[in-house]
């Protein structure tokens, strides 16, 4: 975390550069501030969701969801035979 006199120093200057108040120089660094947590979320979700991707997906049929479509193309059978087979 950076010096309170550099971070002072710094924000005075961004006030006097835009032409900002104090209560509206605090209400932009809290907004930049949010902006930037927002942001690191963000990363952290995406760096925990699965890596590259699972390439493409196709609607299921016969189910209300999605599925790699590498598997069902290369064995549609097998597919709708395990479809059938659990009842829906």
């Amino acid at each position: 975390m950076m010096p309170t006199a550099v971070t002072d120093t710094a924000s005075r200057a961004l006030a006097i550069t835009l032409g900002l108040d104090k209560v509206d120089r605090d209400k932009a660094l809290k907004i930049a501030g949010l902006a930037f947590a927002g942001y690191l979320v963000l990363k952290v979700m995406k760096a925990f969701s699965g890596g590259k991707g699972s390439g493409k997906t196709m609607k299921a049929p016969g189910r209300p969801f999605r599925i790699p479509r590498s598997p069902f193309e290369s064995n549609p059978r097998g597919y709708f035979r395990q479809l059938h087979s659990d009842g829906l």
